[in-house]
């Protein structure tokens, strides 16, 4: 497994996760997927705007599962 390299993130940042319950860092992370779901999708949104919304979320999907970039 790869540590991320702490001298890169901000100190308070990093003093509040290793500070934080298992449990709020569960939903720190479930807060970046969410965000990153959302960035990905209005990524889609603009690249393709007449896609139906169900062809893109089947595409969000896919992505998420192979999520390669």
């Amino acid at each position: 497994m790869n540590r991320v390299d702490t001298e890169t993130i901000e100190p308070r940042m990093r003093d509040l996760y290793r500070n934080a319950t298992p449990t709020q860092k569960l939903m720190i992370v479930a807060r970046l997927n969410s965000t990153l779901i959302d960035l990905k999708d209005a990524k889609l949104q603009a690249q393709f705007p007449a896609m139906p919304e169900k062809e893109r979320r089947v595409l969000l999907r896919r992505w998420w599962f192979g999520a390669r970039d």
